[in-house]
């Protein structure tokens, strides 16, 4: 056997060190400790070699460039009238708002949960008759703001962002696909409707026969809802429309850990389920708060543009 030098291999389909270092995000889902720890991220690193299962394909993009912004995340938007090209032009004489008028997503919260590999935190994820609700007592306290869902606009022929689950990234871009958007909740009155992504519309979304990168499946509901906002804008719906998203707050449970391994120490017993309780309570409790604030923003913006 004649041993010679590899003068060329693919590049992985799994996260390298490099990757790791340009792309800090990946180490949200770890505990804080352990990102400045040399030895655990190649420990970590090394796992991902381990549990990847296909290399990432020629043409999507790497890691964040010098300079960009986050994968997922795209330019600030411009919350002035109407917003960015948008065919909105206040009211009419009979009340009537302009097609097109479509709100900025409002940023409360990170929005990405993620399961497997090293995703050692999981989501809390809420329902959503967990954020209809949220999302119908925030609105009512503006005076006038009543959302049904009884009899939901459907806008038909929609380009719908195909969500990649298996990708172990956030996407800036999604694949797109045509279909009919059913939307979370009206106010026929005011003609104002809104639409919540949630984990079951990031799944529902997603690319077919896609292909694994890694065990990692990442909700990036954030992104999502930028994408959808970025194609209707284009759409033009005869509504004022929000869109809303769930924070995906993780359930945090490096305390419980220390806490556990301190008890077995002094031969205590450690109520985990108790503390994982505790902490999934602490979880929703501040992803609801975002929710609400999401829908803040969202009614002091139309209050802006005199929708209401």
């Amino acid at each position: 056997m004649k041993v010679t030098p590899v003068v060329y291999y693919k590049k992985p389909g799994y996260p390298t060190g490099a990757d790791m270092k340009s792309r800090p995000e990946l180490l949200k889902k770890v505990p804080h400790r352990w990102s400045g720890n040399g030895v655990v991220l190649t420990a970590l690193g090394m796992s991902l070699a381990l549990c990847a299962c296909a290399a990432r394909g020629d043409t999507e993009p790497g890691g964040v460039k010098p300079g960009n912004t986050e994968p997922g995340v795209g330019e600030p938007e411009d919350t002035g009238a109407g917003g960015a090209g948008q065919d909105y032009r206040g009211k009419t004489e009979d009340g009537e708002a302009h097609k097109g008028l479509v709100a900025p997503v409002f940023i409360h919260g990170e929005g990405t949960g993620a399961y497997g590999c090293i995703a050692v935190t999981a989501p809390f994820f809420l329902s959503e008759e967990e954020a209809w609700e949220i999302i119908k007592s925030e609105a009512e306290s503006y005076k006038g703001i009543t959302f049904a869902r009884n009899t939901p606009p459907v806008l038909e022929d929609v380009k719908l962002p195909e969500s990649r689950l298996f990708s172990g990234k956030t996407e800036k871009k999604q694949s797109l696909r045509d279909g009919d958007l059913c939307l979370d909740g009206a106010d026929a009155d005011n003609k104002i409707a809104f639409e919540f992504i949630s984990q079951d519309d990031v799944y529902e979304w997603r690319k077919e026969n896609e292909e694994a990168a890694a065990t990692l499946t990442l909700y990036d509901t954030k992104g999502t809802a930028e994408q959808l906002r970025e194609e209707l804008v284009s759409y033009g719906p005869d509504i004022a429309l929000g869109i809303f998203y769930d924070p995906c707050n993780d359930v945090d449970m490096e305390g419980a850990y220390d806490a556990m391994a301190k008890a077995e120490e002094q031969g205590m017993t450690f109520d985990w389920e108790g503390a994982k309780l505790e902490q999934e309570a602490m979880a929703r409790a501040k992803s609801e708060e975002e929710l609400r604030a999401q829908v803040r923003d969202f009614l002091d913006w139309l209050k802006g543009q005199g929708v209401i």
